[in-house]
């Protein structure tokens, strides 16, 4: 199954904001809908990325290691998106290998999880 990137900012903003409800006010959506997102991107990837409780959510091994390559790919994404606006389109500029090499890698990692 692929992974939605939409999920991805969503369920970063979770672990830097602290909760569920924190990134929803953030995000400017509903807990709900961060919720659901969060439910998910676990049905695609076939782990749980949070311990939850009803009080709050510990990540996960798996979703540390989600965490840090979701960073690194946001990232990628950012600054390919960066070059690109600024006019200098080369194909075989950095940003372009680094967004494909870590994109490759988040979804390799997703899939042996």
């Amino acid at each position: 199954m692929k992974i939605d990137l939409n999920c991805l900012p969503i369920f970063v903003a979770v672990i830097e904001h602290g909760n569920f409800s924190a990134a929803a006010k953030r995000l400017h959506l509903t807990r709900s809908a961060v919720s659901k997102s969060i439910s998910r991107l676990e049905k695609m990837l076939g782990v749980a990325l949070f311990q939850r409780s009803t009080r709050h959510q510990v990540l996960t091994d798996e979703g540390m290691v989600f965490y840090e390559y979701s960073v690194k790919a946001l990232e990628s994404i950012h600054d390919v998106q960066s070059y690109l606006e600024s006019g200098k389109l080369d194909v075989k500029g950095k940003s372009l290998y680094h967004f494909a090499t870590i994109t490759r890698q988040l979804i390799y990692h997703a899939n042996t999880c």
